[in-house]
């Protein structure tokens, strides 16, 4: 395997940057021509402007080979940054709230020892848009051909996670990461005064005995030993104190991590919608929209991956026992290459803060450990 040299301030200045620079989902133009003039001062290759601000950097090394990709996502979210740091948001409601300016400089910093010591094959570094934005952006860039000329052998990627502390890899075998859906429910009755209510349909009454039913088939129709959840994130209905409303509107999420029981969820949804709506002469339109597909590992690629940490003094294995009910659009890759996902620890004490919190941030001495797993596993795998 080659040696690795890792330049620890220039992976700082880097995450600095993107820290205070982000962009939100389909709107990542500086952030790419950000990554496009770091990556082409390397010396490589840069396609730009793949659905919209996605790039592709390719990395040949000393010989023909297989062809390993590498992706990291590029998208901020819309959040309010309350921390003190110097290098905080300059963005107005925008933040790196789920990591991906940590994503981003470990795939440059990967970049830049791989181009230092060339691995025996092929290497793409993927730049990802719209990963927080649903469909995402991984389908419509394989759809462009970043699996392809040359043929990707394998994938890799990887979320920092500040539930592991620093120095911790965490992943295991098959699903890893759930499937991801949302749904909006419309509650249709007939409103009326609230000093009348029995000429009145009640959306809300509806509405209250609906959210207890959709709890019930996570846990009494689903089989315990599969993860799945249903979670409610909005509820708007009414506009005054005393007038029953002619409809309640709910949306919320559907989590998952195989086919059989996301499909037996929505059956069983419509069933309860009909049984309940029914018995209080209201009605519904349920809108259900399929997301992102469970990330799976390659049980090759996760071997391979785990191996590296084993073998990395700095750090430590953590076998997962179940996934976790976060979604991910790195799925895509997978359906069409092997893949292996992992997360990298970026906590401590004082940097604990979940992700998509306005005072989220990581421990910065995650990032070069980032660059060694994802170097080393490069090497792993295109020298064997």
């Amino acid at each position: 395997m080659g040696k690795i040299n890792i330049d620890y301030k220039r992976l700082i200045t880097w995450r600095r940057w993107l820290h205070m620079h982000p962009e939100t989902a389909g709107k990542e133009g500086n952030t790419a021509a950000f990554l496009a003039e770091e990556l082409s001062r390397m010396g490589l290759k840069v396609q730009q402007n793949i659905f919209g601000f996605g790039l592709v950097a390719e990395l040949n090394g000393k010989d023909s080979g297989k062809c390993i990709a590498l992706r990291a996502d590029m998208d901020a979210l819309p959040v309010m940054e309350k921390t003190d740091l110097a290098y905080k948001s300059i963005t107005q409601g925008v933040m790196h709230a789920c990591g991906h300016d940590a994503h981003m400089t470990v795939l440059l910093g990967t970049a830049a020892e791989l181009v230092n010591n060339p691995p025996p094959g092929k290497v793409k570094f993927i730049f990802q848009p719209s990963e927080e934005k649903p469909p995402g952006g991984a389908k419509y860039l394989i759809e462009a051909g970043v699996l392809e000329n040359p043929d990707v052998d394998a994938v890799l990627g990887f979320h920092v996670s500040p539930s592991y502390p620093v120095g911790t890899v965490a992943l295991k075998e098959g699903e890893i990461m759930a499937i991801s859906d949302n749904f909006e429910l419309i509650i249709k009755g007939k409103g009326g005064h609230g000093g009348v209510p029995h000429k009145t349909v009640d959306p809300i009454l509806v509405t209250a005995q609906v959210i207890q039913g959709l709890q019930h088939i996570v846990s009494r129709t689903v089989n315990p030993a599969e993860p799945a959840l249903i979670s409610i994130g909005t509820i708007r209905g009414g506009e005054a104190s005393n007038i029953i409303p002619d409809q309640v509107t709910l949306t919320g999420t559907v989590r998952s991590t195989n086919e059989t029981v996301r499909e037996e969820i929505v059956e069983r949804m419509h069933q309860t919608l009909t049984g309940i709506t029914k018995a209080w002469r209201a009605d519904y339109i349920l809108n259900y929209i399929y997301g992102y597909p469970p990330v799976v590992n390659h049980p090759g690629i996760t071997r391979l991956i785990m191996d590296v940490v084993k073998n990395d003094p700095d750090l430590e294995l953590k076998v997962m026992d179940k996934p976790v009910m976060i979604g991910e659009d790195f799925a895509y890759y997978g359906r069409y290459v092997p893949a292996g996902y992992f997360f990298l620890g970026c906590g401590s004490k004082e940097k604990s803060h979940p992700l998509h919190q306005s005072s989220f941030d990581i421990e910065e001495a995650c990032l070069p450990l980032g660059v060694r797993v994802m170097t080393q596993s490069v090497y792993r795998f295109l020298e064997e």
